[in-house]
């Protein structure tokens, strides 16, 4: 009985190039931001 696996070696390939920034990819990903957060202090209470 021998354990296989699957082969995620990637080594041979080139390293992908990663999209990374702090700013918003629109100006709706940024208003949904703004909505998904409490307004006011008593909004954080019983998180």
């Amino acid at each position: 009985m021998s354990i296989q696996t699957d082969d995620f070696d990637m080594s041979d390939l080139p390293p992908a190039k990663r999209v990374m920034s702090t700013a918003p990819a629109s100006p709706r990903e940024e208003a949904i931001e703004r909505a998904l957060r409490p307004k006011l202090f008593d909004d954080y209470v019983g998180q």
